[in-house]
C-alpha cells in the first residue's frame, strides 16, 4: 500500500543522503519555485561572477597590500602575515548545537585566523564557560540548538572580559526534524533564529527570520545583495571597502547599544515584511574605541569559497579575521586559569613549610592541568624573577603573597596570633579564638571554610595566591582553580573567596602534608573493559553500561543467543587467534547495537555502531594476532536491554577495508505515473555493469517492496526512476529499507528525469546537456563544455538554484539554450565526515548516445570504486 508523501521525499532527500542533503537543504534547487519578488523579471539579469570575475583585497599591517583576483594571491598575503605576527590564541568555534556548517567551508577563515596567529578550537560538547576559558574569540555560526542560561551568562562575561564574538546566521541553513514515531506528522524546521537570538539579544542584537532580496541590482540572483560604499560603516572593518557581495542574508533589527555595520540600500526588500529600505546585514555591539565586542552577520557565504573572492569579500573576510584575532585572551581575569600564565611558572608554597605525601598529589594534578595548556609548572622555593608564579599557602604564613594581598586590598586578620601546637598556656587554651577575617572589597568574612584565589601581577609577570585556613580547604581550592568553577564563590574578577565545604574547619598554624597521598577516584575493576572515561577511547566514543556481565566464551564459527538487562553490558571472549574474523551483532527489534572489540591488554581495536534498533553491526575483516583473550562488548546504546545474537566466523583479511566496489543493487522505482512513454533506464545499467559486478535487479511494478535485508552487503544502491514519477514520494516501506543501508554507510546512485525521493517538483523540456569539468574522473573523455544531445526532447526535474557545496562536483548541466540553461543535470559529493558518496543524475541515461552512456556510466561507476 503506497504511503507516499511530500514529508517522507523532504525527509529522505534533507537528512538521510548525507551529501545530497547538504546540497538540496541548504539551496533547495528542487523546491517549487518561489513566487517572484515585486518588480522581479529573470530578463537580464547576469550570472553570478567567476572568482576572476571581481578583485579582492587582503590588507595586512607592516605587509604592502596586494591587489588579486583569486584565493592563491589571498594565501600569499595571509603567509606573509604569519611571517610579521606573533600573536598567539584561540578561537573556539561553537559546534555544539547542531550548527549548521561543515569544517571544509571555513576552511578559509581557519587559514585566516591560523595567519594571525589564533588556532580555531571546536568544541562539540560540554561546558562553554570553560571552553572559553583559554579563548580570546567565539565563533558561533547557524545553531539550531538551544543555549542554556548559562552559556548566555557565560558569552556574556567573556565578552565583558575583553574576547571577541562572531555571530553568524543565514536562512538557507536550517534543519528538518521529523517524528520518529509517526512518518506522517507535519515535519519542525528548526533554524538558527531563536538560538542566535538568544546569544545576540544581550547586545541589542536580533536576527530576523527573513531574507533579504533585490531585485533592481543583484549579484546574479535576487538574494544576491550588493553593498556599496554608502552602505558600509566606517571604521577598522569596512574603511577602504568600495563594493560587497552577501548571499542569502538575514536582516538585524538593533537596539540603542549597537551600531549597523552594513546596511542595505532602498529598493532591498525583507521577506518578512515585503517592504524595502531600512534593512542592516551586519551590525557591532557594544560599542567601544575599537567599534565594539561583538559581531553580527547575516550571511555565511562570503567567508567561503568561491564567493569570498567577489568584489571586496576577500579584504572584508581579513578584517573580520583582524577583529575575532584583537579579543584578550582572559588576561586579567581568574576565570582564565592557567591559561593567563606564560611558561615556564614556578609553584611556591609560602614560607616554604616541609611537604609530605599529601602535598604531592595536589603538585601533580596541578601540572597535569597546566601541561594541557601548553605550560610548564615546576616546584621552587621561590619565583625566579623573570618567572611567572603560583603561591600556595595558609592564612597563617602568608608572608611571601604579603605585598600581593596589601596591592589589592585584602587584610588577613588574626588576632590573637595563633600558637604553635604544644605552646598554648592553660590560660590560652581556654581563651576564645580571637578573629580570624578576610578583609577586602567583598566584605569581611570567616577564614574558616573559606579559600581566597587572588591573581595579581601584570602583562609581564602574573601572580596568583592560593590560601586556606587549612590543608584540606587548600586541597579544595586547588581542585576548584584547577577545574575554572567558581560557582558559589564571592568573586571579582581578580580576587574569588570560595566555600571549601570543610565542616568545622581550624585555623591551622602551619601546613601539614605529612598524612599520605589521597586514593585515586573509582579504581577500575581488575579483569574489566575500561569503562566511562572517554579518553581512553579513539574519538571520545561513549563508554560501555557499568554493569559488564561476563558471558563466557565465543569461537570461531559460533552463534550466541543472549538478552540484555536494562543498564548491562555483556563480554564475551575470543581466545582463537591468529586469525582474521567477521563480527556481527544481529540486534532485536528493541535493541540499538553497540559493538566493541578490546586486546588483550583492555585497550579498544574498535567499535562499530551503525544502525537503529533492529539493525545489524558488523566488524569485518578483523586481526586477531594472537591466542590472548580478547574481549567483544555488546550494549544497548539507550541502555535499555533486550535480545541479540552475535556471531564470529572466519573472515578475509582486510574484508573491513577494501576499497572499491563488487555488489550493485538497482531498484528500478517503476510504479509511479509515466511523464512520457514509461521506460526506465535499468536493463542498459545492467547490460553495463554485469560482465564487471555482481548485479541485483529490482523491479518495483513485478517485485514490489524492498525487503529488509535487500541491501545487506550492497556496496552500491542506484535508484533508477527513468521517466517515473511520484508526486507524493517514496513508498514507506521502501524507505525504512533504504534509511538503514545510508545509515551503514552505503553509496547511492539516484537516476531518472525526475527522482521518486523529490516527489513534486517543477519539469522542463531537456534536449542536451553541457559537459562541465568539475570533477576529473567524472568528466573523463569529455571536453570542457561539450554538448551532448540526447535522442528525444525530454520533461526532467529543473532546479532553481545553482549553489554547489564544497564537496560537490557538477559534471553536468543544461546546455546552452536550454529553458533553465546552466541548472544542474548531474552532482556528485563526498561525505566529509566518513567518507560516503552521493550522484544525482536528472537526465535519461537510456536517452543518451551509446558511446556517451557507455563513457559516463564508467566515469560514475570508477568515481564510486575510489571509496
Amino acid at each position: 500500500m503506497r504511503k507516499a508523501t511530500l514529508y517522507l521525499a523532504v525527509f529522505v532527500l534533507l537528512l538521510l543522503l548525507p551529501v545530497g542533503a547538504r546540497y538540496f537543504q541548504y539551496y533547495r534547487p528542487f523546491a517549487p519555485r518561489p513566487a517572484a519578488p515585486p518588480a522581479y523579471s529573470a530578463a537580464g539579469i547576469a550570472a553570478v561572477p567567476t572568482p576572476a570575475a571581481g578583485e579582492t583585497s587582503v590588507e595586512v599591517d607592516a605587509v604592502e597590500p596586494v591587489r588579486a583576483g583569486g584565493s592563491a594571491d589571498v594565501a600569499a598575503v595571509e603567509a606573509t602575515r604569519a611571517a610579521v605576527e606573533a600573536t598567539r590564541g584561540i578561537a573556539v568555534l561553537d559546534q555544539a548545537h547542531r550548527n549548521q556548517f561543515t569544517a571544509e567551508e571555513l576552511a578559509t577563515l581557519d587559514g585566516l585566523l591560523a595567519a594571525r596567529g589564533f588556532q580555531v578550537q571546536p568544541v562539540t560538547e560540554g561546558d562553554l564557560a570553560a571552553a572559553l576559558r583559554p579563548a580570546g574569540a567565539l565563533i558561533v555560526i547557524a545553531p539550531v540548538d538551544d543555549y542554556s542560561a548559562a552559556d548566555v551568562r557565560a558569552v556574556s562575561e567573556f565578552v565583558a572580559r575583553g574576547g571577541r564574538v562572531l555571530l553568524v546566521g543565514d536562512p538557507t541553513r536550517y534543519h528538518v526534524e521529523f517524528d520518529e514515531e509517526d512518518i506522517f506528522a507535519p515535519p519542525v524546521v528548526e533554524t538558527a533564529q531563536t538560538p542566535l537570538n538568544a546569544l545576540a539579544n544581550p547586545f541589542d542584537i536580533t536576527f530576523r527570520g527573513d531574507y533579504l532580496y533585490n531585485t533592481v541590482e543583484n549579484e546574479g540572483n535576487f538574494r544576491n545583495i550588493l553593498l556599496g560604499e554608502a552602505g558600509l560603516a566606517g571604521g577598522p572593518l569596512t574603511d577602504g571597502l568600495s563594493r560587497l557581495a552577501l548571499y542569502s542574508s538575514h536582516s538585524l533589527l538593533l537596539g540603542p547599544s549597537a551600531a549597523p555595520l552594513l546596511s542595505a540600500d532602498d529598493n532591498t526588500w525583507s521577506s518578512a515584511t515585503d517592504r524595502p529600505g531600512g534593512l542592516t546585514l551586519a551590525a557591532l555591539s557594544p560599542p567601544g574605541s575599537d567599534g565594539g565586542q561583538v559581531l553580527a552577520l547575516g550571511d555565511v557565504h562570503f567567508l567561503t569559497e568561491p564567493y569570498i573572492t567577489v568584489h571586496d569579500n576577500a579584504a572584508f573576510a581579513g578584517r573580520v579575521a583582524d577583529f575575532l584575532a584583537g579579543g584578550t585572551r582572559n588576561a586579567g581575569v581568574l576565570a582564565g586559569f592557567p591559561y593567563f600564565y606564560d611558561s615556564p611558572v614556578d609553584l611556591v608554597y609560602s614560607e616554604a613549610p616541609e611537604l609530605g605525601p599529601d602535598a604531592f598529589d595536589e603538585i601533580i594534578t596541578l601540572q597535569a592541568a597546566f601541561r594541557e595548556a601548553g605550560l610548564s609548572l615546576a616546584l621552587a622555593g621561590e619565583p625566579a624573577g623573570d618567572h611567572d608564579a603560583l603561591y600556595l599557602g595558609l592564612y597563617n604564613q602568608a608572608g611571601d603573597v604579603a605585598e600581593l594581598l596589601e596591592v589589592a586590598g585584602v587584610e588577613l586578620v588574626i588576632t590573637p596570633a595563633i600558637s604553635a601546637p604544644g605552646d598554648e598556656t592553660d590560660e590560652e587554651a581556654g581563651a576564645p579564638a580571637g578573629t580570624r577575617l578576610i578583609r577586602s572589597a567583598l566584605g569581611d568574612v570567616q577564614m574558616a571554610g573559606t579559600a581566597l584565589i587572588l591573581l595579581g601581577g601584570d602583562e609581564a609577570r602574573r601572580q596568583v595566591a592560593v590560601l586556606a585556613a587549612s590543608n584540606d580547604g587548600l586541597e579544595s581550592a586547588v581542585d576548584r582553580l584547577r577545574a575554572g568553577d567558581l560557582s558559589g564563590c564571592l568573586q571579582q574578577d581578580t580576587l574569588a573567596l570560595c566555600p571549601t565545604g570543610v565542616a568545622g574547619e581550624p585555623v591551622e598554624y602551619a601546613l601539614d602534608t605529612s598524612g599520605p597521598a589521597d586514593a585515586p577516584a573509582d579504581p577500575q575493576p581488575e579483569g574489566e573493559p575500561p569503562a566511562g572515561d572517554d579518553d581512553n577511547r579513539p574519538g571520545g566514543e561513549q563508554a560501555p553500561a557499568a554493569d559488564v556481565v561476563d558471558q563466557g566464551p565465543i569461537a570461531l564459527g559460533e552463534t550466541q543467543s543472549a538478552e540484555l538487562a536494562a543498564d548491562e553490558a555483556h563480554a564475551w571472549t575470543f581466545n582463537g587467534g591468529p586469525a582474521t574474523i567477521d563480527i556481527v551483532v544481529d540486534a532485536g527489534q528493541n535493541v540499538d547495537a553497540v559493538l566493541e572489540l578490546y586486546a588483550p591488554d583492555d585497550t579498544l581495536v574498535g567499535n562499530v555502531d551503525s544502525t537503529f534498533a533492529g539493525g545489524q553491526e558488523e566488524m569485518r575483516g578483523v586481526e586477531i594476532a594472537d591466542d590472548g583473550d580478547y574481549t567483544i562488548v555488546v550494549r544497548d546504546f539507550f541502555n535499555d536491554g533486550g535480545d541479540y545474537e552475535l556471531s564470529v566466523t572466519a573472515g578475509e583479511t582486510g574484508g573491513g577495508e577494501e576499497a572499491g566496489l563488487n555488489r550493485i543493487f538497482i531498484f528500478a522505482d517503476d510504479d509511479g505515473e509515466a511523464l512520457t512513454d514509461g521506460f526506465t533506464s535499468a536493463p542498459l545499467l545492467a547490460d553495463l555493469l554485469e560482465g564487471d559486478y555482481d548485479v541485483t535487479i529490482w523491479l518495483a511494478s513485478d517485485d514490489g517492496p524492498l525487503p529488509d535485508d535487500a541491501l545487506q552487503g550492497i556496496d552500491l544502491l542506484i535508484w533508477e526512476s527513468g521517466d517515473y514519477r511520484d508526486e507524493g514520494g517514496p513508498v514507506s516501506d521502501d524507505v525504512g529499507v533504504i534509511v538503514d543501508y545510508l545509515n551503514g554507510g552505503g553509496n547511492l546512485f539516484v537516476s531518472g528525469l525526475s527522482p521518486t525521493i523529490l516527489g513534486a517538483v517543477d519539469v522542463a523540456p531537456l534536449a542536451a546537456a553541457a559537459v562541465v569539468d568539475g570533477d576529473p574522473t567524472l568528466s573523463r573523455g569529455f571536453e570542457e563544455g561539450q554538448i551532448i544531445e540526447f535522442d528525444a526532447t525530454y520533461r526532467v526535474a529543473l532546479p532553481n538554484a545553482t549553489d554547489v557545496g564544497a564537496n560537490e562536483f557538477v559534471f553536468l548541466e543544461r546546455a546552452p539554450g536550454e529553458e533553465g540553461e546552466g541548472a544542474v543535470i548531474g552532482i556528485g559529493g563526498v561525505d566529509a565526515d566518513n567518507g560516503q558518496r552521493t550522484i544525482f543524475l536528472l537526465a535519461p541515461l537510456a536517452g543518451l548516445p551509446d558511446e556517451a552512456r557507455g563513457q559516463l556510466v564508467a566515469n560514475i561507476m570508477a568515481w564510486f570504486e575510489a571509496t
